[in-house]
């Protein structure tokens, strides 16, 4: 339905492991091509944590227009003609120690705007980006850990989930510790 099944079919029969096809994938495809891909696997992702979590079943073509309407906001909100001036300072996060890059809007309103800016973390470093979910239905915690280089590039992604309700501290407690191990 995105337009590159061909590309898809040729890079399973070229390949061993669903990383390596992805990998050849994004090699081989044009940046408009990986933009789909990408957005067609991460909207995949959502579709089976809400037939999990939730018990919500959906067609291909209520995923496809999820990934379509990802890559058109991602559009959107890098067109450079709705992009606020910003200025770029220093800022002391809540949970203390690391600084980071936060944009702040300095135009007309009184009071300035924050919004957080992804940074890469220093050369020969790893970033962890860990996101928290609790189905109290299902009385489960699911936590979702992606880990980036130096250079911005992905490293490994991981899901872990536990048969029971923690709060979101001891959850990213638990990711980073999982992602550590």
């Amino acid at each position: 339905m995105i337009g590159i099944w061909g590309a898809i079919q040729h890079a399973i029969q070229s390949t061993t492991s669903v990383a390596e096809t992805i990998f050849l994938l994004l090699d081989t495809l044009s940046a408009e091509q990986n933009q789909w891909l990408a957005a067609t696997l991460w909207s995949l992702w959502k579709h089976c944590n809400l037939k999990v979590w939730d018990d919500v079943t959906e067609v291909s073509a209520t995923v496809v227009e999820r990934a379509k309407n990802l890559v058109d906001d991602w559009h959107l909100a890098n067109t450079s003609s709705i992009v606020a001036p910003a200025t770029q300072q220093q800022v002391q996060q809540p949970h203390g120690g690391e600084h980071s890059v936060v944009a702040l809007d300095t135009g007309s309103s009184t009071a300035p705007v924050a919004s957080n800016c992804w940074q890469h973390p220093l050369s020969g470093r790893y970033k962890c980006n860990i996101d928290v979910a609790f189905s109290s239905s299902l009385n489960r915690t699911g936590i979702d850990i992606c880990v980036w280089d130096s250079e911005g590039t992905f490293v490994l992604a991981k899901v872990v989930s536990f048969p029971c309700i923690y709060s979101v501290d001891v959850g990213e407690a638990l990711g980073l510790h999982s992602a550590m191990q």
